[in-house]
């Protein structure tokens, strides 16, 4: 497998782009104009994030502007790229989507990739919420459609304590993190507080994403090795820095790229959708309708995918700070 290039590039405009493209689960047809308007939101955001002198530490907050990131520097000795399945070990002996065996992720690990991948409420009077979804079952064979409960937090150490209650439930599956700050909570029926979660009610995001499948051909890639070199031929065809955090899902590839402050869902849609027409034009296999929905939920590192039998780690094999 080829690794992930970490050469920061400077991001040219979009100057004249195809008029449709396939997605996974459909077509997807723009104007020239749309795809144009689309290619140069998607090279903004790569190129203020990528290009400029940092004033500040990397993701740390500069009056609302983005920063160049680790992501798009050369690496430190010793840091994580995207590696090969067969370069990172992984204790539990269980493999990843492709047979890929993912690196086993520590809580301190899974707690700064929560610090940087989500706008925390950035005080105690700030509106809220960072919500753990989950499925679960009680024995037997898994539902057809497994039911799902959610946990509301405000504070990274809410979230890990949430995290380790749920993975110590006998009956918890699937673990995922929403990648909004959503404004509001809800009742159950028990008359206990829980997660709510709707595009409406996204407050600010602040990452861009893809959800690279690897499956059977040609709805995804082989192997996981297969899907990463997608994403490299992908970044320098469309001249995109490299990603700065990399999740196995157990089924394929999560890919972040963060940004160092928050973003209203006004501007995080524009560069989303800029994303989505560059993967749709490169022919990428991913999920593109998920890149766009800004109360997506995604898989927790650290984390088991159920979905798969046996099933799979979930492992965060980059986080650049």
């Amino acid at each position: 497998m080829r690794p992930l290039s970490t050469k920061s590039s400077e991001m040219t405009r979009v100057a004249r782009a195809s008029r449709t493209g396939c997605t996974n689960d459909g077509t997807h047809t723009m104007s020239t104009e749309e795809e144009m308007e689309a290619g140069r939101k998607r090279n903004e955001y790569f190129a203020n994030l990528g290009r400029r002198e940092p004033t500040v530490p990397p993701n740390k907050p500069s009056g609302g502007k983005m920063i160049e990131t680790a992501a798009t520097a050369e690496p430190a000795p010793g840091k994580r790229q995207a590696p090969s399945a067969k370069q990172s070990g992984l204790s539990t002996g269980q493999e990843n989507a492709g047979g890929a065996v993912g690196h086993k992720t520590t809580d301190d690990e899974i707690a700064q990739f929560m610090a940087r991948v989500v706008p925390w409420p950035e005080s105690s009077d700030a509106p809220g919420y960072i919500n753990l979804h989950y499925t679960f079952w009680n024995g037997g064979e898994p539902p057809i459609k497994a039911p799902w409960a959610g946990v509301p937090t405000r504070t990274v150490e809410e979230f890990m304590k949430a995290l380790k209650r749920v993975r110590e439930q006998k009956s918890t599956r699937d673990i995922y993190l929403c990648l909004s700050l959503q404004s509001q909570t809800r009742l159950n029926k028990r008359g206990r507080v829980v997660a709510a979660r709707s595009t409406l009610n996204a407050l600010a995001l602040k990452a861009i994403w893809l959800d690279i499948d690897v499956k059977e051909p040609p709805k995804g890639y082989a192997t996981i090795d297969d899907a990463t070199n997608a994403l490299n031929d992908f970044c320098k065809a469309m001249d995109l820095p490299p990603p700065n955090a990399l999740v196995f899902s157990g089924g394929g590839l999560h890919v972040y790229w963060i940004n160092d402050t928050p973003l209203s869902p006004e501007e995080w849609k524009r560069y989303a959708e800029g994303l989505k027409a560059a993967a749709i034009k490169f022919g990428l296999k991913c999920d593109a309708g998920c890149t766009t929905d800004a109360a997506r939920v995604l898989r927790v590192p650290g984390t088991f995918n159920y979905k798969k039998q046996p099933r799979r780690p979930v492992s965060l094999e980059r986080n650049d700070d």
